[in-house]
């Protein structure tokens, strides 16, 4: 919704159908370079102390709506996350990479385990949603310098920014069931400001970051495949990028002693575990 309101390249990421021009990059650029350039105006004070206070008030209020949800128990959580949390745990960590029974791909493990190895005294249950909550913040900082590009004057970025922490799927999303959606989302919420600000080795970069936690990420690639067809920032080689970052956030795991076709295959395994065209569809 912010994305689509906001931002052109946004709304295509996000589902709309407006296609960046040569014009609207044209702009996009201008108010970029505008942005880095020195500003003869500052702020008038009053409007950043208030700024500073709703900020202030809309984030203790986000953090307290999270926390009113994370004891709530899901069936994944007893099935899924904390099984692999709790064997995690019995391993030692970083040696359970290699035994761990999970079909969730390693970069999402790296961070159960340090959940497990720097916050021992956390419950459980809150230390795994914590993942989760903590990129809610990251993804409403991107989309907050995402709309700051159109929008440099205002309160339109932080309104932007608020919308996303509030918005009901992603205060549900990972406040209440603990999944973990919001981290690709971010990575390609990263990608698009990378994009914006003609940084397309960045952009490819955090794609292939936000394809080693989720397949979903592919949604973004259409943008891609438009912005190379047109010639526009995106060049062939940059598509390198994604592989070589794929492959690099898949070490650790490796190192850890995991075969090492089994975290390049994940996304294959994965798709023959639900054979249900629709599971519960009240349609």
């Amino acid at each position: 919704l912010v994305g689509s309101v906001y931002c052109p390249v946004c709304q295509l990421v996000l589902g709309g159908l407006t296609i960046l021009g040569p014009d609207d990059l044209a702009e996009v650029r201008m108010q970029t370079n505008q942005l880095r350039s020195p500003q003869p105006q500052k702020e008038n004070g009053s409007a950043r102390y208030d700024e500073a206070v709703i900020l202030g008030l809309g984030l203790v209020l986000a953090l307290w709506l999270r926390f009113l949800l994370w004891p709530y128990e899901t069936a994944d959580y007893h099935d899924f996350f904390g099984p692999w949390y709790d064997h995690l745990q019995a391993s030692g960590g970083f040696r359970g990479l290699a035994t761990v029974a999970a079909n969730y791909t390693p970069p999402y493990l790296y961070l159960l385990t340090l959940v497990v190895t720097w916050l021992p005294r956390v419950p459980k249950l809150l230390g795994i949603k914590l993942i989760g909550i903590c990129f809610d913040f990251a993804a409403a900082l991107v989309v907050y310098k995402i709309v700051k590009l159109r929008h440099p004057r205002g309160w339109l970025p932080l309104l932007a920014a608020l919308l996303l922490l509030f918005a009901p799927t992603v205060v549900l999303n990972g406040a209440l069931w603990g999944q973990v959606d919001i981290i690709y989302t971010t990575c390609l919420l990263a990608s698009v400001y990378w994009l914006l600000t003609q940084r397309p080795a960045l952009a490819l970069a955090a794609f292939g970051v936000a394809l080693s936690f989720k397949l979903q990420a592919i949604f973004i690639v259409p943008l891609l495949l438009i912005l190379l067809w047109r010639g526009e920032l995106v060049r062939w080689f940059h598509f390198l990028l994604v592989h070589f970052t794929f492959a690099g956030m898949m070490v650790h795991a490796w190192l850890a002693g995991r075969p090492f076709l089994d975290p390049l295959t994940i996304y294959l395994q994965k798709a023959d575990t639900y054979q249900q065209l629709t599971q519960n569809a009240p349609n």
